[in-house]
């Protein structure tokens, strides 16, 4: 995969980890859980505890919920309080980042998830790192993007392989 379509990956990932709200994501496995969620054995949130809000948000998802382990109900809920709070501007944004999620074929899926499940497993400072990578990469112009593009699909793969030892054998700079 090109440079720039891992970075879009890791951008996409970071999206639809911000999501969590549709039914389709419901039925994917978890890739974790936040700080404030309760232990997977603790109990889940009953539908009528849901505000009228979030069960608008989470209607896709309604019949399916009692099956729902605890810790999807709750990530659920939490992702749908996050999209109550959001702005126009954000819910549309979520909303586009989710449909591109929803094409995706279930390889595509699996792929994006294990990245994410890497990405999650990684130290504070490599998360730090690859974020700024992407804001890098999202300032770039249409014909730097492509020029990145066309450097590293001239390489062999070789090359590429040596690139990449090169980029995990760079120093870090710390974070300010």
């Amino acid at each position: 995969m090109a440079v720039t379509g891992v970075i879009r990956v890791l951008i996409l990932i970071f999206s639809v980890s911000l999501m969590g709200v549709t039914a389709s994501w419901a039925q994917q496995s978890d890739d974790g859980q936040p700080a404030a969620q309760a232990a997977p054995s603790g109990p889940g949130i009953a539908w009528q505890q849901l505000s009228p809000e979030q069960q608008k948000i989470l209607e896709d998802v309604r019949k399916n919920w009692n099956r729902l382990p605890p810790r999807r109900q709750i990530a659920l809920a939490n992702g749908a309080q996050r999209f109550i709070r959001m702005n126009s501007q954000e819910r549309d944004q979520a909303n586009q980042r989710f449909s591109d999620w929803r094409k995706l074929n279930e390889g595509e899926r699996a792929n994006i998830a294990e990245r994410y499940r890497m990405f999650r497993a990684l130290p504070p400072g490599e998360k730090a790192r690859l974020r700024r990578a992407a804001r890098r990469f999202d300032r770039m112009n249409l014909q730097q993007r492509e020029r990145m593009r066309e450097r590293f699909q001239q390489l062999t793969p070789d090359q590429r392989a040596r690139l990449r030892e090169q980029i995990q054998e760079r120093p870090r700079k710390k974070p300010n």
